[in-house]
């Protein structure tokens, strides 16, 4: 019968720390360096982009400084003529009160009333005057009171002096039919 013999000519290495390391530092550590690398060049790429949009902000910042320093005086210019016009505005608005009260109390005048006073408040409206007949001033007095367009119709005094009747009346609160003032 023949035997086998199972013979190994290589030697039993033996196995050192050191010697793994080394086998990783040259196999797998230059990959792990190559994407290193990658993730560094990346980083940077990115960097010098937002780098350049912080000086692109800057820029336009300073920009829009220099245009607000230059529209600085048509802006002042600008605010004083709204203030300006804001003062007409109620001066107008003011003037159209007045004209709508007078025309009102126009339109429902006695034919036969003399005034002495006509006084427009800010308000009201104030009138002293006097009339041949006492029924023209009842007349006067309950039409106002029918419009209603015053909140408070005050018939102060009725004296008769001579042939004349005199009255004194106190309107106030005008409310206003065409717009809100």
């Amino acid at each position: 019968m023949k035997r086998k013999y199972n013979v190994n000519l290589l030697l039993k290495r033996k196995e050192r720390i050191g010697e793994d390391i080394v086998y990783f530092l040259l196999h797998y550590f230059r990959y792990i360096l190559v994407i290193t690398q990658i993730v560094i060049i990346i980083v940077f790429f990115y960097r010098l982009k937002v780098d350049q949009e912080i000086v692109d902000l800057n820029e336009t910042l300073r920009q829009q400084k220099e245009i607000l320093g230059v529209l600085q005086p048509f802006i002042k210019d600008a605010q004083t003529k709204y203030k300006r016009y804001l003062q007409v505005k109620t001066v107008m608005n003011k003037q159209e009160q007045y004209s709508e009260r007078l025309d009102y109390l126009l339109s429902v005048f006695p034919a036969d009333f003399y005034l002495n006073e006509l006084t427009f408040g800010e308000k009201g409206v104030s009138m002293k005057g006097r009339s041949t007949n006492y029924l023209t001033i009842m007349r006067f007095y309950n039409r106002l009171k029918k419009d209603s367009r015053f909140s408070k119709i005050t018939l102060d005094s009725i004296d008769k002096q001579g042939a004349f009747f005199v009255f004194s009346f106190e309107l106030s609160d005008f409310k206003f039919v065409n717009k809100e003032k």
